[in-house]
């Protein structure tokens, strides 16, 4: 190396020389890869700075990531939250076995051909039920019988238990009820309940199939409310990015996991119900994405994704007078629209307040602009006038998509705390309870009562209509009017 060192510099060198010369070289090149690594770090540093400073979503930050609060003082920003070091918590510990054997008798008289039995054995059958806050392990005698004449043999029906089953009716629909309808997570869940994972996702994927014919009852639903809400927010599935999506009205929540966030795996859930359909009618409610464009409905956009634009232009251009005046007056109409909805007005006060803010905010963005941002706020509301005022012809629709929003976030939490699913069948066992016992939950109905009520009637008689029994047909809902009507608010404030 030395000697090629040297010919390179075309010179003579001694020895010593050329020694150092290396030895310059090499710690040349160390001291670049440490100057990289520590540009790498400070600039990681700088990040997270940045990031603690300006929130990390910006103006879209929800209050759980803010840093600390605007108006919290000095010393309660210094103080770090969560349980103390060491703090071991407290579980819940799953009792004994309890309890005597049930005696469980068969029937007395053979059910084909109504001569008397005689008994015939007795077994052991071990069963885990759910009281609330306690799980009992029974152990019920089953006995058979055989029938003296045509020498058949028939069981006692273990009541609210399904055949081959270890778990009763009430144990499922409770465990199901926490998981999809609480926001347990599923280790919670099973060690709460005593019940295996594998044993869990069984369980639930057989009630889950089950309650598949359920789904198109829901889609019936919402297709005839007159107002509807759609939202989606990202899912991942062993691994993989997708999407949630959730539709839902006034007593109906549908919730689908698709591969994409395109309007397609919408369509495709609707598909066999808006054969032949052009446009329905009623609103659908939705933030400005634009794969809601194609679907058959009137849309409806949620002004409060249209304030946070306008405050963010606000933001961007403090000096500039001409957006901080358009967008003062912008935001103080689209407020006062969203503010509308849950004010308790009589009709003959509530239409002519929303038809005034609706011509003002026409007004303000048809003026003249000559300020590209403002101008480009100004082409969005007149491009879009038939998607921005339905809730000034009709009280029901709101000005923004909070109910849909606020629907979907027992969907977000849980994607948060369990990192998705991990098959396209969990994905899809989820989407159908989820769906279920949500809008069971809207009727008025206990859902884990509900689904222990199905699950006992599919255990007595298999051919019974469980989409039937959960959601019972219903007369037409009014359809949507246009124009101050005398209609009642059905979607709660």
């Amino acid at each position: 190396m030395k000697g090629a060192l040297s010919r390179r510099l075309g010179v003579a060198m001694c020895s010593g020389c050329l020694s150092k010369m290396v030895e310059i070289d090499r710690l040349k090149r160390e001291v670049g890869k440490r100057d990289k690594r520590i540009a790498a770090l400070e600039a990681k540093l700088g990040r997270q700075a940045r990031t603690q400073a300006e929130r990390p979503f910006g103006d879209s930050t929800p209050s759980s990531k803010e840093p600390f609060k605007a108006n919290a003082p000095e010393e309660d920003r210094k103080k770090r939250g969560g349980a103390r070091v060491g703090h071991c918590g407290h579980g819940r510990s799953v009792p004994p076995p309890t309890g005597e054997p049930e005696p469980l008798a068969a029937p007395l008289v053979c059910p084909g051909c109504g001569a008397p039995t005689e008994s015939h054995k007795v077994e052991e059958r071990h069963v885990r039920d759910h009281i609330p806050e306690r799980i009992v392990d029974r152990t019920i005698l089953v006995e058979t019988r055989r029938c003296r004449a045509c020498a058949g043999s028939f069981e006692a029906e273990v009541p609210g238990v399904l055949p081959r089953r270890k778990y009763t009716n009430q144990f499922l629909a409770d465990a199901a009820a926490e998981h999809y309808l609480a926001g347990r997570t599923q280790g919670d869940v099973c060690s709460r309940f005593g019940i295996g994972a594998g044993a869990f996702n069984g369980a639930m994927q057989w009630i889950a199939e089950l309650l598949r014919p359920c789904m198109d009852q829901l889609v019936l639903r919402f297709l005839a409310a007159p107002v509807r809400f759609s939202d989606e927010t990202g899912h991942r599935e062993d691994g993989a990015g997708c999407y949630s999506w959730l539709l839902s009205s006034a007593d109906a929540s549908i919730f689908q996991v698709g591969k994409s966030r395109a309007g397609a795996v919408v369509l495709d859930l609707l598909a066999p119900s808006l054969e032949g359909v052009a446009r329905l009618a009623g609103v659908l409610v939705v933030d400005r994405y634009v794969a809601y464009g194609p679907l058959p409905f009137h849309l409806q956009y949620c002004f409060a994704h249209l304030l946070r634009d306008v405050q963010a232009l606000a933001k961007d251009f403090p000096e500039v007078p001409e957006v901080q005046v358009f967008c003062a007056a912008l935001a103080s109409q689209l407020a006062a629209a969203m503010r509308l909805h849950c004010r308790p007005l009589p009709d003959d006060l509530y239409y002519p307040q929303a038809t005034a803010a609706k011509s003002e905010i026409i007004r303000i963005c048809t003026a003249q602009a000559r300020h590209p941002g403002v101008q480009a706020i100004q082409t969005i509301f007149r491009e879009n006038s038939h998607r921005l005022y339905h809730w000034a012809d009709d009280r029901r629709v709101p000005a923004d998509n909070n109910y849909s929003e606020r629907s979907i976030r027992p969907l977000v939490i849980a994607r948060k705390i369990s990192f998705g699913t991990q098959s396209e069948r969990g994905s899809a066992t989820r989407s159908v309870i989820m769906s279920v016992l949500h809008t069971l939950r809207k009727q008025g109905d206990s859902p884990a009562e509900k689904l222990r009520e199905a699950l006992d009637l599919h255990a007595r008689d298999p051919g019974t209509d469980i989409a039937a029994f959960l959601f019972p047909a219903r007369p037409p809902q009014p359809q949507l009017r246009c124009g101050p009507a005398t209609v009642p608010t059905l979607l709660p404030r």
